[in-house]
């Protein structure tokens, strides 16, 4: 069976802060250890009341662009992401 992902080795290190009581952020790190490129998440959330939040992330991917039709790098061809979003619960 044939798989998307080049490598089947990865290691992750992540952690995350409580900034303010209302604040917190994150970051994991995902290595793939075959081709060592890498992808980091950054994380924030921001409590907006007892029942909403708001939510920044952005993903930063770090490898080597493929110069021809091969890959070389998994993490190398993914895109730089950024994303916002207001959660709400009820």
């Amino acid at each position: 069976m044939s798989s998307p992902y080049i490598a089947r080795r990865y290691a992750a290190l992540g952690g995350s802060y409580e900034f303010t009581p209302l604040f917190n952020g994150g970051l994991l790190t995902l290595i793939n250890l075959v081709d060592h490129s890498l992808f980091i998440s950054l994380n924030g959330v921001y409590s907006l009341s007892d029942e909403s939040e708001f939510v920044l992330n952005a993903g930063l991917p770090i490898g080597e662009k493929p110069t021809t039709s091969v890959i070389e790098s998994e993490f190398g061809v993914a895109p730089y992401t950024l994303n916002a979003e207001i959660r709400t619960y009820f």
